[in-house]
């Protein structure tokens, strides 16, 4: 079976393919082929986004943290003053 994926954006599911004569013979073959790669795409779109929502969420946590170790350790009032 010859099979040309064409894969529109990277973080997009659709895939569109274009199949030869022999590939259409085996129809169910190609379309469970179809649903792995599109699954497999939105599974690593989610992984990526995910994993960049988690940095994002940690960096404001320490940050945030730090910022009441600071002000705990040292009186506020004494800085402007």
């Amino acid at each position: 079976m010859i099979a040309k994926w064409d894969i529109a954006k990277r973080d997009s599911t659709t895939v569109r393919t274009i199949i030869t004569a022999d590939a259409l013979v085996r129809k169910d073959v190609t379309s469970m082929t179809t649903t792995i790669m599109v699954t497999k795409n939105a599974l690593l779109a989610t992984m990526i986004h995910v994993m960049r929502k988690n940095i994002i969420v940690k960096t404001a946590v320490t940050m945030i943290t730090a910022l009441l170790f600071f002000n705990a350790k040292v009186k506020t009032p004494r800085l402007f003053s």
